[in-house]
Parts: structure tokens; C-alpha cells; sequence
């Protein structure tokens, strides 16, 4: 990190500890009694620490920006709603989701996220990609190349031609030799505007491949989740503009067309031609790709309806029998979910 953070649960409680390590699942800086506690907790046990000096710079805003909604700057988002493939917020459910019964908490989608199959199935598409992309390059050099080569010899046998009918042909192999420059200069500039848009898709693959690995190995389960929903768009986007770069690709050739009885031709020593090969090879790594990227969801894929209601000075009984309390509330939720198979309701109250 760029600057010593300091520990955030102590910072609560107005106090300045030095932080020593991450919380990857917390999303917070801890310092040395805090780590502890955290590996010691029943709740925490499970959580993945991270040494602070291991940690890039900015780690905390830049995770915690992600899990902010886009739409509503001042919530979380904690939901994802299955039907629409959607991450959305409390406000988000209740505006645009309400009647969708397939809404899940990311806690719980997101849960083992790290060791799915779309997390496998992405980075390693990402890295076919980038080496598919490396590749691409390779052969747009060995076809630069190979026209510099057709160049030379193309020059040896014009030259070759000259010879025999030098007096008569000096005017004519200017032109053609003119027109060589010309057509190699042409179709040279072609493959290197090919090889700009392919390092600019190097790059973005690159990015979003350090995004995902960044996010992975120090992000927590649903800020993979979040990476992973943002990147599977720009992903899919990206390899079908690889295709259409191999299928617009094609190999280029100049040939050099001998006139016959050259000796009695004295108005021009040949002309040049281009032939286009398709680049097969290139073409065959993609046949077999689908970009069809799905979230993993749990099973059950509940029905999860959230009602808050405000209750001021709402008198609660004591009760031996219930284990309840008496008091006054200035907040009550009720939170229900319902499935196939169950139904459960958990009601907690805040004290005013």
C-alpha cells in the first residue's frame, strides 16, 4: 500500500492502530490484535488474511467502489436477480424487481465463487485469447516477411528480364519496379494497421485479465462475482471481435506475371497481382469456441420477499414462555423466504 493504513474496527471505536493485515472476505484493514481475534472468531475463522505490505496500493477504495450501486451511490449491492441476470440493490429490487421471483442474495450466489467453473472457464478463455492474439501477430510478421521476401525475388527476375533487353526496357522497369514499391508499400500498411488493432485487443484482454486476477486474490467473493458479471459482456464482446479479425484476415501474396516471348513485349515487363489466402490455421483455433458464459446460481432458486415497515413506541410484552422483551422500537423488518419446499421468517428489531 501506498501510505500505513490503520485498523478500521479500532478506528470505530475512535482509537489508531496500525493495520498488519487484509480481510479479503471483511473488505477491512486489521491491526495485530484484531487479526488475531479475526482467526480466532468462529464467524471470522474462515476468512482469508492478506500481510498489508503484500497488498497493492489503494486496495480498499478500489474494492470497495465495486460494491457500491451504480444507480444508488448511497447502497450496497446485495442482491442478483436471476431472471433479469441482474446486480441490484435494496432500491433496485423494490424499483425494477419487485415482481421477480427469482432474486437471490449475492452472499449466497456468490458463495465459493472463487473455485467455479466460470471463474476457470474465464481466465482461461482470457488467456487462450491473449495467446491466440499472440499468435495472430506471429502471423502477420511472417507475412510481412514473406512479402518482403516475394519483393527480392521479384526484383531478381525483373532484373533478370532487364538484362535481356536492356537497351528497350529501361523506362518500363522503372515503372514496374514503381508499381512494386507501390503495391508492397500498400499492402504492408494494411498489415500493420492489422497488427494495431490487434495489440489494442491485447491490451484490453491484458486489462481485464489483471482486473479479474486482482479481484480474485484479493477481492471477496461477491466482488468476484461482480467482476465476473461485468467482464463476461466485455469477454464475449472481445472474442467476437477476435473472429471477425481472423475472418477478415487474409494472407497477401504479390506475384509477378511473366509475359511470354518477352523479347517482342516492349511496353511493359509484367504485371503485378496480390492473391489472398485465407489464414486457416488461425481460423481453426475459433472454430470450436461458445461464448456462453452462466453464473453459477444455487438450486433451490428461492422466492425472497423483503417488507420493512417503521413502528414507533410499539410496546413488547415480556414473556418467559417466548423469550421475548418489552420495550419500544423505532425500526422493525420482516424478512421471509419461500421455495419449493420451505418456508422460514426471521423478524429482528433495532431499539429506539
Amino acid at each position: 500500500m501506498s501510505s500505513i493504513p490503520f485498523c478500521e474496527p479500532c478506528q470505530r471505536e475512535n482509537n489508531s492502530s496500525e493495520a498488519v493485515s487484509w480481510c479479503c472476505d471483511c473488505m477491512e484493514s486489521l491491526c495485530q490484535n484484531c487479526n488475531n481475534a479475526h482467526r480466532i472468531n468462529k464467524i471470522t475463522l474462515s476468512h482469508t488474511l492478506k500481510k498489508i505490505e503484500d497488498m497493492p496500493p489503494d486496495v480498499s477504495s478500489n474494492l470497495t467502489a465495486q460494491k457500491y450501486c451504480p444507480l444508488h451511490s448511497d447502497l450496497i449491492v446485495d442482491l442478483y436477480c436471476a431472471y433479469h441476470d441482474a446486480l441490484c440493490c435494496r432500491s433496485c429490487m423494490t424499483e425494477k424487481h419487485r415482481g421477480c421471483d427469482r432474486m437471490q442474495s449475492l452472499d449466497k450466489v456468490a458463495k465459493g465463487i472463487k473455485h467455479s467453473p466460470l471463474l476457470h472457464t474465464l481466465t482461461k478463455d482470457m488467456e487462450e485469447d491473449i495467446q491466440l492474439l499472440k499468435k495472430i501477430t506471429q502471423n502477420r510478421t511472417e507475412n510481412l516477411k514473406r512479402l518482403d521476401k516475394q519483393k527480392d525475388d521479384i526484383q531478381k527476375s525483373i532484373a533478370a528480364i532487364k538484362q535481356n533487353i536492356i537497351d528497350r526496357l529501361e523506362a518500363l522497369e522503372h515503372a514496374l519496379l514503381s508499381e512494386l514499391s507501390t503495391v508492397h508499400l500498400l499492402k504492408s500498411s494494411n498489415i500493420e494497421k492489422q497488427e494495431e488493432k490487434i495489440s489494442g485487443l491485447i491490451e484490453k484482454v491484458n486489462e481485464h485479465k489483471k482486473e479479474l486476477d486482482y479481484v480474485k486474490e484479493y477481492g471477496s467473493n461477491s466482488q468476484v462475482f461482480i467482476t465476473l458479471h461485468n467482464l463476461k459482456t466485455s469477454t464475449t464482446e472481445e472474442r467476437k471481435q477476435i473472429k471477425v479479425l481472423i475472418h477478415s484476415f487474409k494472407d497477401i501474396n504479390i506475384l509477378h506475371i511473366h509475359p511470354k516471348n518477352q523479347e517482342s513485349y516492349l511496353t511493359t515487363l509484367g504485371t503485378l497481382t496480390t492473391k489472398l489466402d485465407p489464414c486457416n490455421q488461425l481460423s481453426s483455433d475459433q472454430k470450436t469456441k461458445k461464448d456462453n458464459y452462466t453464473l453459477p446460481l444455487i438450486n433451490s432458486r428461492p422466492t425472497t420477499q423483503i417488507s420493512k415497515k417503521l413502528e414507533t413506541h410499539t410496546p413488547i410484552k415480556n414473556s418467559t414462555e417466548t423469550g421475548s422483551f418489552s420495550g419500544r422500537l423505532s425500526k422493525a423488518s420482516n424478512i421471509s423466504t419461500k421455495s419449493r419446499y420451505s418456508k422460514s421468517s426471521v423478524d429482528g428489531c433495532k431499539p429506539s
